[in-house]
């Protein structure tokens, strides 16, 4: 999916929590883009895409077959996230809000902020859902009926015959 498109799909779907429950769009819509935003990125692209993160962090002596193993380690970190969300962790690792940008990130770093970025659209459906549910009109209790004089005295009557059987009074 085309980064930008995948940037404005989110950002429709982070609005919709502020709307109110009747301006939301259809769940299935919801759904669809949260399903259209959460196909996992192509193995080769991670792999282009974590190869440019390290690239200033590069140390010549490392042998390939370790490189290798590294990028499978990084490839299992991030294969079920989607490109838009490494994407944007990448970008912001290597930004200037990140205190820690001159370090050089391990797998989870990234796929850690991978991860609450996407979570971000995952929760969608399930706040809009709710925001529907409560929007439903509860049904008024029924009105409780005052107790007539003779129904109170029928109780006590009953009461006092459960009470008398308790203490030992037939």
């Amino acid at each position: 999916q085309d980064v930008s498109q995948a940037e404005q799909a989110e950002a429709w779907l982070l609005r919709l929590p502020r709307l109110p429950p009747a301006d939301l769009p259809d769940q299935r819509e919801i759904e669809a883009t949260v399903a259209a935003l959460s196909q996992p990125a192509n193995p080769n692209w991670i792999l282009a895409r974590v190869a440019s993160l390290l690239l200033p962090y590069y140390e010549k002596d490392t042998p390939q077959a370790v490189r290798e193993m590294e990028a499978e380690d990084w490839l299992e970190s991030l294969a079920d996230m989607p490109q838009w969300a490494i994407d944007r962790a990448v970008r912001w690792w290597k930004g200037p809000d990140n205190p820690d940008r001159r370090k050089r990130p391990l797998e989870g770093d990234i796929a850690g902020i991978a991860g609450r970025i996407f979570g971000n659209v995952k929760a969608v459906t399930k706040i809009t859902d709710r925001q529907r549910r409560n929007a439903i009109p509860k049904a008024e209790p029924e009105p409780v009926k005052p107790i007539t004089d003779e129904e109170r005295a029928h109780r006590a009557r009953v009461a006092a015959e459960i009470l008398g059987k308790f203490a030992g009074n037939p």
